[in-house]
């Protein structure tokens, strides 16, 4: 926790992870820690990658206890975001009364706003991305969108 709120300063993280409850933690717990310093490597990234490809079957996503709504409203705004969703069997492999359409993915407008390159992959069965590049689309100058599995 001390390097993402604390000196060095760092150009880019990549995060993988294959427990959703686990970065929600993560993301909670950064945005409760000293949010006003302006020092913070967290607050100062310059390129963020998320990869949920690996989500394990067993800890699948609780919709319930986090929502995607709501789960990316503590990242940084950065200018480089590469966000690779879980795969829509795993996500969804217990849930069999929520269909992926139904379940919207949320990223800040504050994230949305400085972004200029943007990889998004989701194999979801929905336009969630279409919102989410109506909101960003006049910064992008760099875009990868990858809809089937990884």
């Amino acid at each position: 926790m001390k390097l993402l709120t604390h000196w060095p300063p760092l150009d880019h993280l990549h995060i993988q992870s294959s427990k959703i409850a686990a970065l929600h933690d993560l993301y909670s717990e950064l945005a409760a820690r000293d949010s006003n310093s302006s020092d913070r490597p967290w607050d100062n990234l310059r390129s963020l990658a998320l990869d949920m490809r690996a989500l394990d079957s067993e800890a699948d996503w609780d919709f319930n206890s986090i929502s995607p709504s709501t789960f990316f409203a503590h990242l940084p705004p950065v200018p480089s975001l590469t966000l690779r969703m879980p795969d829509q069997s795993t996500a969804f492999e217990l849930k069999r009364n929520i269909r992926p359409n139904s379940v919207p993915i949320f990223l800040p407008p504050t994230l949305l706003a400085c972004l200029t390159s943007l990889t998004f992959s989701c194999d979801w069965r929905n336009s969630h991305v279409l919102s989410i590049l109506q909101q960003c689309i006049h910064t992008l100058e760099d875009l990868t969108v990858e809809f089937n599995k990884v």
